[in-house]
């Protein structure tokens, strides 16, 4: 009794001891008698429980087939790699027609995972994913480039015949034998047409012919200012304002078979003008607001500004600017025609809504938004628009960019549009593209550039569905295109229908401003210079050891090791802590690829080895091609340390736990830029990281522990 109550106190002192040592004391032993029960008791009063089910492993193994139809790069990643910047899982060099089968470390609470195909320039082909599961066969389908018909067209002409414009329309000066309108009801012979000049002191024309009569007149104003307060009233008569004249109208009534000439000097005010007529402008013309009709024609070659709407209502209505066109609104419709040569400003909408009418840009055309909801085919951007808002493609038209054209935007709606891009064109979205398209033959984004070398780019900060998640054929990409996104919706398949189409020599860039594509900037283009594809960083999985296990110290940083995602089927293994004070050699599969930790760090073994608040010292490989055999994945590889004691009879090796017991090693996945950090010395793991006890008492809870870290507890770098 005597002799076992000595035990016990003897018992009780040790465990004392052991309770107030750590790995940092300078007195370390090594007890290959201890009681593992003092550990999982601490453990369990320190940290919590264990789930039966705990492996100690944040990744689970996910098995994958894949065939490439060309030659490239198959990639897995836990993000949407089109516009991505998640770290590599899995990278595998493979030629056309390579089926290969993989075992990838996928993070635990990974919903899904993107199997990628990547050419040799470091362009994604495509993209599909997988979910977690016991095999999953992935197709590639990409197609090589579409060959080339015939050249592209360096200026898109439209069907539409637009009026022109010559010197002939405007004279210098009144001519010989006009008569003095303010006459007009006192001549006994005035003529039922001809040519009439206009007095400054005249306040109200009345001049209405016939066209069946044949009575037309043509009223000259001459150098001078117009102030006309009562009322205009014209038809069949054309107003001619020579190089100096300014004429102020207030209620003008002018009919549809009139004309306007305003001639380079002059300048011409009105309010709201409704007519079927035509304006033919040199200088510069003010109006409320325009609605054009029947055959109206308007050709702007100075200055027209128009304070609300211009309307175009009927399908022999026409307006062409060769100068500087300004308005508050541009409606089209009733399969009217309009086309910029010079410079247009709307303010807030252009807005395209009947069924075959003409919109031609070959200038400067900017507006707050740009609507297109009419079956039309002749869109045409041949040099360089600006939309401020939002571009809506909502039609079953056509809208076409000539080669080295640009339209930038800051939203973009396409929904069934189909949008013909030339060489190195270019659409950018500032911010958002959402594509809505429903089938395989309307909504695409082509590419008619025939050269490989000068594709079209498609970039956006981002492009997402506006579809329900089950929706085929959100968006048909083909041709020679680049897509370059800072994010990008999903690929899936609805049934045998791609979310995303892709037909031809696409190539997605992993950013907005990483394809490698040179467009210089000009008056037609925004230009874009790519910069360096980006660089996925590969994934780290990292094994992290107690070399004791018999105190309530439970850092997980005595060795911490970090094992690299396979590139071609290998890995490295580098050593990145040693927080112990006890000799310890590493292990792979039972043979030594480290004999001491610290002598690797080229310290003394009582010197502990990054666990202050950053690394001071550079990790060390100690380990290069470590090959990933079938079956395994890099969180799996048999690692282990031996922990040597100051008798160095005295040995422990400590490798993978088993399932539902208290761990000496867990095996954390890095972040989503392959890091991950661990305790700082004496810091528990459960203090460093809260969520980790709920996660070793539960593994399907709290999958995401390593991601959630306490400031200053832990060795960040």
């Amino acid at each position: 009794m005597k002799r076992l109550m000595i035990g016990k106190a003897l018992i009780m002192t040790s465990a004392c001891a052991a309770m107030l040592v750590s790995c940092n004391r300078t007195t370390d032993f090594y007890d290959p008698y201890h009681d593992a029960n003092e550990y999982s008791s601490n453990w369990k009063d320190i940290v919590g429980e264990v789930d039966a089910n705990q492996t100690w492993n944040t990744s689970v193994p996910v098995k994958i087939k894949a065939t490439a139809n060309e030659d490239g790069t198959i990639r897995v990643t836990t993000d949407n790699p089109i516009g991505g910047k998640t770290v590599s899982l899995f990278s595998q060099t493979v030629s056309k027609g390579e089926t290969i089968d993989f075992t990838v470390a996928a993070p635990q609470n990974a919903e899904k995972l993107y199997v990628s195909l990547y050419d040799n320039q470091g362009y994604v082909r495509e993209q599909n994913f997988v979910p977690n599961g016991d095999i999953n066969i992935v197709n590639f389908t990409t197609t090589e480039q579409i060959a080339a018909a015939k050249a592209p067209a360096r200026i898109i002409a439209s069907t539409w015949p637009f009026a022109s414009d010559d010197d002939s329309r405007y004279p210098n000066v009144v001519p010989t034998g006009a008569i003095d309108i303010a006459q007009w009801g006192q001549h006994p012979n005035y003529p039922k047409t001809g040519d009439f000049y206009v007095p400054t002191t005249t306040t109200g024309i009345n001049a209405w012919g016939s066209a069946w009569g044949n009575e037309y007149y043509n009223l000259y104003f001459a150098e001078g200012t117009y102030n006309i307060t009562d009322n205009v009233n014209i038809d069949c008569a054309t107003i001619i304002l020579l190089p100096g004249a300014v004429v102020n109208i207030t209620n003008p009534n002018i009919g549809a078979n009139s004309k306007i000439i305003v001639s380079e000097g002059a300048t011409f005010n009105s309010p709201s003008i409704n007519m079927g007529g035509e304006i033919f402008n040199r200088g510069n013309v003010t109006i409320n607001k325009i609605d054009m009709n029947n055959a109206g024609i308007i050709y702007n070659r100075g200055t027209l500004k128009v304070n609300d709407i211009i309307y175009l209502n009927n399908q022999n209505t026409q307006v062409i600017n060769e100068g500087n066109l300004n308005a508050k609104n541009l409606r089209v419709q009733g399969n009217s025609h309009f086309y910029n040569i010079g410079t247009t400003v709307i303010e807030e909408e252009t807005r395209i809504d009947c069924n075959d009418p003409t919109w031609r840009n070959d200038g400067q055309y900017t507006t707050g938004t740009y609507h297109l909801s009419s079956g039309a085919k002749d869109i045409i951007n041949n040099c360089h628009l600006s939309v401020k808002g939002t571009t809506y493609l909502v039609s079953e038209g056509h809208f076409k960019m000539d080669a080295n054209s640009s339209l930038e935007t800051k939203n973009l709606e396409v929904q069934h549009t189909m949008v013909y891009l030339g060489e190195h064109s270019i659409i950018k979205v500032s911010n958002e593209a959402k594509m809505y398209s429903s089938v395989s033959d309307k909504g695409y984004i082509e590419s008619v550039a025939q050269d490989a070398d000068k594709p079209a780019v498609f970039t956006a900060k981002s492009v997402v569905s506006g579809c329900s998640s089950n929706q085929g054929y959100v968006i048909n990409y083909k041709g020679n295109l680049v897509v370059a996104a800072d994010s990008h919706f999903d690929n899936g398949y609805s049934g045998s229908y791609p979310f995303i189409n892709i037909i031809g020599n696409v190539k997605f860039a992993q950013s907005a401003t990483s394809a490698d594509v040179s467009i210089p900037k000009s008056a037609c283009s925004c230009g874009y210079n790519g910069d360096e594809p980006t660089v996925i960083p590969q994934q780290y999985y990292y094994y992290a050891f107690e070399d004791l296990g018999t105190t309530n110290d439970f850092d997980f940083n005595d060795v911490v090791l970090r094992v690299s995602a396979p590139v071609d089927g290998k890995s490295n293994i580098q050593l990145c802590a040693a927080g112990g004070t006890l000799p310890a050699s590493v292990n792979l599969d039972g043979a030594v690829i480290c004999s001491d930790v610290h002598d690797a760090f080229g310290v003394d073994v009582k010197t502990m080895v990054n666990t202050g608040a950053e690394p001071t010292l550079p990790f060390v490989t100690i380990s290069t091609d470590v090959e990933i055999g079938e079956g395994q994945d890099a969180s799996s590889l048999p690692l282990s340390i031996t922990v040597y004691g100051n008798n160095s009879n005295d040995i422990r090796t400590i490798s993978v736990p088993n399932i539902g017991n208290v761990p000496l090693m867990i095996r954390v996945a890095g972040n989503d830029t392959g890091k991950w950090f661990w305790s700082r010395e004496k810091v528990n793991i459960s203090d460093s990281y809260p969520d980790f006890g709920a996660w070793g008492a539960n593994y399907n809870s709290n999958a995401n522990w390593y991601l959630n870290f306490v400031e200053g507890r832990v060795t960040k770098y």
